[in-house]
């Protein structure tokens, strides 16, 4: 009981700080008692500019005081040959020749030694350049990871400093950075929280340093922490990127790498970027989605579930109407023909909206973060099939008005047998062959979720 008490009173929200200042001067004060410090490096780890360069400079500053020592940049080829048998290429006079070995790759982090003069321990890690993409977005979010993972497995790292990686030389929007470090660490720490007690108990203070005097006071930077403190403070996890910016993310990334990087040549390259587009189209969506996100990840979760039943008992939801209007007033529906074209363009604009959502799942699984819950995403596309049935049945109620029943028109839906029908024609054909390409795309995220089942796939679960 005793260590479960201690245990509660070490709030997520007592470890995040946010300071601004230079990180270095920050690191060496002896009252804040750091023990790490985080650079954001060039994969080469051999220094750079900003607080690559400041960290290098200080580090040569304290061993060059002492005589017979090496320069920071060999103590950390040999820290690392050592650790991970790194050889670099000697040179004629055999020197060694460091400068273009690349020893981190973009969205991972190595843990080097310090000095005792200035911190235990320097996590160089190595954040990506900002080009608009999501995949720039997923491997700043993976850095962070990979420096909390050395934090967790470090038991003497209590009190650690990061900047805000990417906001400097790589490129990315300084919103964009901090809110991305921020929900990534907090989220990191709610995990840890749940899963390892032992190595979350050991940390008492992660501070992300906001460089100059004045930059705490950023009033971007100060919305975006009063947007998560509530989040923070409940301790539930955030989202790093609202669901516009995703969406724009995803645009730049098909316009730019689609080709280069992943050979989608025109029609792929067209195809993926219209649906990315058609999404825009279906704005309520992405707005009660967006509005969802800032109030946390699990409350967008149940928001998207609720939307999902909501959608699939729309179509029933309307031919009530129908009936209660009938019954109210008879003939009113016959002499008012535009309350079924209504009915009809709502049922279609919102299985229009499902469906280019479930086309993105397929076509777009490279890029978007699908739920890692296979079991939910199997739920939820039952819920989406029914509403594919209802609605079909709905236009055939509604064009076959008076001449089929609302549950015949379920079964002609089910069964595909629409051309049974009195007075068959072309826009009952219209209706089969939509049912027909339902089917198919159905069938396709039905055997993608068996795959997945199969072979299980590692997803980003912060999106």
């Amino acid at each position: 009981m005793i260590e479960e008490k201690s245990f509660s009173k070490n709030k997520i929200s007592n470890i995040i700080e946010v300071v601004s200042g230079d990180i270095i001067t920050l690191s060496k004060n002896k009252k804040m008692h750091i023990d790490a410090i985080v650079n954001a490096a060039k994969p080469t780890l051999m220094g750079g500019s900003g607080v690559d360069g400041a960290i290098h400079a200080e580090m040569d500053r304290i061993l060059g005081k002492r005589k017979g020592l090496i320069t920071f940049n060999e103590k950390i080829i040999q820290e690392l040959e050592k650790k991970h048998g790194m050889q670099d290429v000697k040179g004629k006079d055999g020197g060694v020749i460091h400068e273009n070995r690349i020893r981190c790759n973009p969205g991972q982090a190595v843990k080097t030694s310090g000095d005792k003069e200035f911190v235990k321990y320097i996590i160089h890690a190595v954040g990506p350049k900002y080009d608009g993409g999501s995949e720039c977005i997923r491997n700043l979010q993976e850095c962070y990871k990979s420096i909390m993972k050395i934090i967790f497995d470090s038991s003497d790292i209590q009190r650690v400093t990061i900047p805000i990686i990417g906001s400097g030389n790589y490129g990315f929007p300084m919103g964009l950075a901090f809110r991305i470090a921020l929900t990534t660490i907090g989220n990191q720490l709610i995990e840890c929280k749940h899963r390892n007690c032992d190595a979350y108990s050991n940390i008492k203070k992660i501070y992300l340093v906001i460089y100059g005097e004045r930059s705490a006071e950023n009033e971007t930077v100060q919305k975006i922490y009063r947007e998560n403190q509530r989040l923070i403070e409940k301790e539930e996890r955030m989202v790093s990127v609202g669901v516009l910016e995703a969406q724009r993310s995803y645009v730049a990334e098909i316009w730019k790498f689609d080709k280069e990087r992943r050979y989608y040549f025109t029609i792929t390259k067209m195809m993926r970027l219209l649906l990315v587009v058609a999404r825009f189209v279906f704005f309520p969506t992405l707005l009660l989605r967006h509005w969802a996100g800032k109030r946390g990840w699990r409350f967008r979760r149940e928001i998207i579930e609720v939307e999902t039943i909501f959608a699939a008992i729309f179509p029933a939801l309307m031919v009530f109407i129908l009936m209660m209007l009938q019954r109210w007033q008879p003939g009113i529906i016959e002499a008012s023909g535009w309350i079924l074209g209504i009915m009809c363009a709502l049922c279609a604009y919102i299985m229009a909206d499902t469906i280019t959502y479930l086309l993105s799942l397929v076509f777009l699984a490279d890029i978007q973060r699908p739920s890692a819950n296979q079991l939910r995403s199997f739920i939820l596309l039952c819920f989406n099939y029914i509403e594919m049935i209802l609605g079909t049945a709905v236009f055939i109620y509604c064009y076959c008005w008076r001449r089929v029943t609302f549950w015949g028109a379920v079964d002609y839906s089910m069964f595909g047998n629409i051309y049974s029908i009195e007075g068959y024609d072309g826009v009952l054909r219209t209706i089969a062959y939509m049912k027909t390409g339902i089917d198919f795309i159905f069938l396709v995220l039905a055997f993608a979720f068996i795959v997945g089942q199969l072979k299980q796939r590692r997803f980003l679960s912060d999106y």
